[in-house]
């Protein structure tokens, strides 16, 4: 057998899922909201972003924040509408 050394392969430990593909993680609380009338999901927080898709009303949506835009999941898809389309649960 050849008594030479080998550089040891550290075990492969489970990675938690990437943070950047799922923002909102557990430690992230979320709140339901409905959407008062059908309405654009975007991009990013502001008008002219990039439209992800169309959210119809009445749609129960999850909201992670909400300040003058509110950042919403729908259909595992996170995206921005405007605050007036979105009434909470609270």
């Amino acid at each position: 057998a050849d008594s030479s050394q080998t550089a040891a392969i550290p075990t492969a430990k489970p990675q938690p899922p990437a943070e950047k593909s799922a923002p909102a993680a557990k430690d992230e609380p979320t709140h339901e909201g409905r959407i008062l009338h059908g309405v654009t999901m975007r991009a990013g927080p502001k008008k002219g972003a990039a439209a992800l898709t169309t959210i119809p009303a009445k749609t129960i949506v999850q909201v992670v924040s909400c300040k003058q835009w509110c950042e919403v999941v729908y259909k595992g898809r996170h995206g921005f509408i405007y605050k007036s389309f979105v009434k909470h649960g609270d």
